[in-house]
C-alpha cells in the first residue's frame, strides 16, 4: 500500500504477472483505504475551519453586545448626570443604541456567512488517482486473457471514487 507521499507507481507490482483476482482486489483495497484516509483527513480541515470561522464570529458578536452594553449605561449615566433619567428622551436613546447594536450583529452575521462560503467554495480536496489505478488494472486484464478481465472486473466493482 502506498504511504504518505507515495504513489502507485512506487509500488512493486510482481503480484500483477500473476492473474488471481486476489492480487486486483488487494490493489484496489489499498486504493480505497487511502481514499478513506483522504477523505477523512480533508474533511477534518474542512471542519475545523468551519469551527474557526464560527468561534470568531462568536466572539464578535460577544463583543458587540458588550460594547453596546457599554455604551447604553454610558447614555443612561449621562442622562441621569443632566436630570433627564425619567424623560421621554431616555427609550428613544436606548432604541436608538439597540437598533445599533442590532445592525452591528446583522452585519456580523453576514461577514461569517461570506467567510462560510468562502471556506467552501474553495475546497479542493485531493484523493488518490483513481485514474491511474484503473488504467494500471485495465492493462493488467487485458493481458491475462478472459479470466484476467473477469479478475479485474470484480476487483473495480469494490472500488471506492
Amino acid at each position: 500500500m502506498p504511504g504518505r507521499g507515495q504513489t502507485y507507481r512506487d509500488v512493486n507490482y510482481s503480484k500483477l504477472n500473476n492473474s488471481s483476482s486476489s492480487a486486483y482486489s488487494a490493489l484496489v483495497n489499498n486504493y480505497n483505504t487511502a481514499y478513506s484516509q483522504a477523505k477523512a483527513a480533508n474533511e477534518s480541515r474542512y471542519q475545523q475551519m468551519l469551527s474557526i470561522a464560527n468561534n470568531t464570529s462568536n466572539q464578535r458578536a460577544a463583543d458587540i453586545t458588550n460594547d453596546y452594553s457599554k455604551q447604553s449605561s454610558s447614555a443612561m449615566s449621562n442622562l441621569a448626570r443632566l436630570g433627564m433619567a425619567n424623560t421621554t428622551v431616555v427609550p428613544t436613546t436606548m432604541t436608538g443604541i439597540e437598533r445599533s447594536k442590532q445592525a452591528a450583529l446583522t452585519s456580523n452575521a453576514d461577514e461569517l456567512q461570506k467567510t462560510k462560503l468562502g471556506i467552501i467554495s474553495s475546497k479542493t480536496d485531493s484523493y488518490p488517482d483513481a485514474s491511474m489505478l484503473t488504467s494500471l488494472l485495465a492493462g493488467a486484464g487485458s493481458s491475462g486473457g478472459q479470466s484476467g478481465i473477469s479478475a479485474v472486473i470484480q476487483a473495480l466493482s469494490g472500488m471506492k471514487f
